[in-house]
């Protein structure tokens, strides 16, 4: 197996429990997809494959079908989330 090939197979699984995530937690004002995973497998997100993934599940596809999904594509945004989160200590 390719290392795309893995890419994309390690990706959907991550996705498939990104749809039950957000099936536990309905966030409907959004899910943010970030660290530097999001970067490298852009291609895959941009070309329908990960919503098509993330709302397979069965009856509750509505559900999921409403929730805006975002790509962060800051490499550091978990630095900046720390470093906010200690400027309000």
């Amino acid at each position: 197996m390719s290392n795309l090939s893995t890419c994309i197979v390690k990706s959907q699984a991550t996705i498939c429990n990104a749809g039950n995530l957000a099936l536990k937690l309905l966030p409907y004002a959004g899910l943010s997809v970030a660290g530097g995973i999001a970067t490298k497998i852009l291609p895959l997100l941009q070309d329908g494959r990960f919503m098509l993934n993330f709302t397979q599940k069965g009856r509750m596809r509505s559900l999921l079908e409403d929730i805006p999904v975002h790509i962060v594509l800051n490499q550091h945004v978990g630095l900046i989330g720390a470093a906010l989160h200690a400027a309000r200590l």
